[in-house]
């Protein structure tokens, strides 16, 4: 590698910590906020859970079938929806499956039976 490459990766390499150290000093990223943070989304994912059933349900779906459109195992489906136990669901099998349920994706996360 020549000499100057080797210095312009050096000072990619040194504005970038250079700038990193600048906006957590300023308080844009707290680094020791985003390690011991926290949160209990139990009680969100175990509504997801109950929104993906009642609306698979209600559009007359199993789990099997609902699992084989999305392109997950009817395992993976079965603990989403399952209340004892809480598994975290990425965005994109959210969409997915408000994309074959015919809803919006805000409508699992706010899931009200009653109006619904």
């Amino acid at each position: 590698m020549s000499l100057y490459i080797c210095q312009t990766i050096i000072y990619i390499k040194f504005n970038y910590f250079d700038f990193l150290a600048k906006i957590v000093k300023r308080g844009v990223i707290t680094v020791s906020r985003m390690r011991n943070a926290s949160f209990d989304n139990s009680e969100r994912y175990l509504e997801l859970g109950y929104a993906i059933a009642y609306y698979r349900k209600r559009k007359g779906l199993t789990q099997e079938q609902l699992a084989d459109r999305i392109g997950i195992s009817r395992q993976h489906m079965a603990g989403i929806e399952a209340p004892n136990m809480l598994r975290p669901t990425s965005l994109e099998v959210i969409f997915n499956i408000s994309t074959v349920l015919g809803i919006e994706p805000y409508m699992l996360l706010k899931f009200n039976p009653e109006k619904s």
